[in-house]
């Protein structure tokens, strides 16, 4: 009787032991799910950064040419011109000169 009590007593510890490595293992899962949430927002974030970096890119870019436009403009006025002047914006052309005119 005394050794089924002691192997009772063995098996009972080693039970407990993998309890609690279960324990400890559901524990690191958690963490690792964690830092993998934490990944993907960070991946997000830098994915929106890459987006908003494209857009000011572009918006410089249209700015910049706004500027021009802008500047052709005042030069025209500026010159009182009243030939037909062409200009070429976005792979379109036109005469300018009846809209451009000063008063």
């Amino acid at each position: 009787m005394q050794v089924v009590t002691g192997e009772c007593e063995r098996v009972a510890v080693s039970v407990r032991d993998v309890s609690a490595g279960s324990q400890q293992q559901e524990q690191g899962i958690r963490e690792i799910s964690r830092g993998l949430q934490q990944m993907q927002g960070l991946t997000q974030s830098y994915a929106a950064s890459e987006e908003n970096a494209a857009a000011a890119e572009e918006l410089s870019a249209r700015s910049e040419s706004l500027v021009g436009i802008i500047a052709l403009i005042e030069r025209l006025r500026r010159r009182k011109i009243e030939q037909p002047v062409t200009i070429v914006a976005s792979g379109r052309t036109g005469s300018a000169a009846r809209s451009w005119r000063s008063s």
